[in-house]
């Protein structure tokens, strides 16, 4: 298995002709399925490098279980931000989501792995990335019914108030 960055570099592109960066290491490019005109690109930074123009996350948490050989190489990736309403809230959402939500993840069908972020710098939000093998899985009954649990539904509150995106890519470059 290729190593997983512990460092992430997010920034967006309007093309979706994707190059190699000029620092730093390519992990994919990836287009919003039934949209398409906005690319996230990811990169893994040179130690030590820099933020640069776009959002820095660290490594958090990793489920590569199913994973075989780059985890970034699935052909879909299902994005899910998360802004909680304050820092409360982040805690409470950070320890669900390293205390279950990662770990039960890997029953879902069609998931291949799980990656946690969170922001470098600004208020605490988290950057999940889950490799899947088709853009159908996150609204799949058993994704869904990951949640379905004691834990989820005690800190609902604290999901409630915060700002969460989701939205599935396509990879878009072949790196």
């Amino acid at each position: 298995m290729s190593e997983i960055a512990s460092t992430l570099d997010v920034t967006w592109s309007s093309a979706p002709d994707v190059h190699e960066p000029s620092e730093g290491r390519l992990l994919g490019a990836y287009a919003e399925v039934g949209d398409g005109t906005d690319v996230m690109v990811l990169t893994a930074p040179e130690a030590d490098a820099p933020g640069g123009p776009g959002v820095r996350y660290r490594l958090a948490y990793a489920n590569t279980i199913a994973a075989d050989g780059d985890p970034f190489a699935t052909p879909f990736v299902f994005l899910v931000r998360v802004y909680p309403a304050d820092r409360a809230g982040a805690d409470e959402i950070r320890d669900w989501l390293h205390g279950e939500h990662f770990d039960r993840q890997p029953s879902t069908p069609g998931l291949v792995w799980g990656l946690g972020y969170e922001a470098v710098d600004g208020p605490p939000h988290f950057y999940n990335l889950w490799g899947i093998d088709d853009p159908d899985v996150p609204a799949s009954e058993q994704y869904l019914s990951i949640r379905d649990t004691e834990w989820f539904r005690r800190i609902g509150p604290a999901f409630g108030a915060a700002q969460t995106e989701r939205a599935v890519y396509r990879r878009v470059d072949q790196g």
